[in-house]
This record gives C-alpha cells, structure tokens and sequence, in this order.
C-alpha cells in the first residue's frame, strides 16, 4: 500500500531514507490528524550549508551516513541517523514523541493548541479574592493567598 505525501510534507531534499521513514511514521499513526501536513522531516545537507559545517560535507559527499531532524507542528522531536535503520530512527521518534506529548509540547490534534494557550492565559491572569469582611473570611482569604503563592499565582484584591 502507498500513501501520498503532499509538497506541504516539507520532506526536504531527494532523502529516501527521509522519505520512507516520513511515510512510516504517517502510515503507523492515524490518530493524528492531518499528519502528513504537520510533519516535518529535514536533512541535515538540506538544513545547513555544507561548506560551513565538515559533518554537512561528509554527508553531501556520502562519506558519512545521513543524519537529519523531525518536527511535528514546528516542535523538535528527535534526530535520526541513517546508519541506524529506520526502525530504530521510528522507535526513537515514538518515545520522544511521547515525552513531548507527556510535557504538552504537543498535541493528537491541532485545535488543542488553542486551548493549551488559552489555559496558559488564564493561569497568568491574577486570582480576583474579595476583600474580607469579618475574621472567618479573612483566615480564609489568608489560606487562598497562601495557596496561590505556593502555585506562584499573583492575587488581586477586589472589593
């Protein structure tokens, strides 16, 4: 079975090693959604300059096994070597994905990113605590402010 990898792949270069892992990794996770446009898998002689770096140029030249890095939405999940195979670049690739995955880094589906930053704002905004009025709400009003210095969150008091 084949799959059509779109130019939006970003497969940088003629790598079939690249090639093939990107459609091994597209093939054996369906449970992302639009994977084939997230997923970004790029050559280190396609990345760099190959004049500038001597590992770059020994692999422009074939005196060195290729080597590269995959994205997934923009974010650095693992390096690959080609001397490796590609079994062990996809294995490599599954247990960062899940440690990114694990930290939030990223997310199965695109539209989470939403909401992470959106949680994100909220945990940022002050923690709105009313004034206390009698000596019950200021104990309380004491325990929420220490709460949420613990959580390092800024309080604001309001009338």
């Amino acid at each position: 079975m084949s799959f059509y990898i779109p130019d939006s792949a970003k497969i940088a270069g003629n790598s079939s090693f690249a090639r093939g892992l990107a459609e091994k990794i597209i093939k054996e996770l369906p449970q992302f959604p639009y994977l084939a446009n997230r997923l970004r898998i790029y050559s280190e002689t396609d990345k760099y300059n190959w004049k500038e770096d001597e590992s770059v140029w020994k692999q422009k030249r074939k005196l060195s096994p290729e080597e590269g890095e995959i994205y997934l939405d923009g974010e650095f999940i693992s390096p690959y070597n080609a001397k490796d195979g590609e079994m062990k670049a996809y294995v490599r690739f599954l247990g960062e994905l899940q440690t990114a995955y694990v930290q939030r880094r990223v997310f199965v589906h695109s539209e989470m990113y939403e909401i992470a930053r959106a949680e994100k704002e909220a945990q940022n905004k002050p923690l709105e605590v009313p004034e206390a009025r009698n000596i019950v709400e200021e104990i309380i009003v004491d325990n929420i402010k220490k709460s949420a210095k613990k959580r390092k969150r800024k309080v604001k008091m309001v009338k």
